[in-house]
């Protein structure tokens, strides 16, 4: 049983040593920025896929969120803000960048209290 472990951590610290050493490897060389280039079947880009900096007017955007102890909603708004930096390092919606703001809702209990009674 034991030398079962030890085989299957031995495989899998040598898996791992590839895949980075394979990633790495494939990475050596100038690569164009992520989200640039031309959309197919295969590739996916972010904007305008132009491999640079969105200038002009921005475009506003916010989204709220929650985070209380338990329970954690900002995923999505973070997905949304890594997301609209591709897309303005990548020339943006027609040359505009996106200016993303990501609120937190405060939950307090008394003040939610008091909007049920008033309803």
């Amino acid at each position: 049983m034991r030398s079962t472990k030890i085989k299957f951590g031995v495989m899998c610290v040598a898996g791992s040593m590839l895949a980075l050493s394979v990633g790495w490897s494939a990475g050596a060389g100038a690569a164009a920025p992520v989200g640039s280039g031309t959309a197919s079947a295969t590739k996916a880009i972010c904007g305008m896929g132009t491999g640079k900096k969105a200038t002009g007017k921005p475009i506003k955007l916010s989204g709220i969120d929650m985070l209380i102890p338990g329970v954690d909603f900002t995923t999505i708004g973070k997905f949304a803000a890594a997301y609209f930096k591709c897309v303005n390092d990548n020339g943006g919606i027609n040359g505009r960048p996106i200016k993303y703001t990501l609120y937190n809702e405060q939950l307090n209990p008394t003040q939610q209290a008091s909007r049920r009674q008033t309803c």
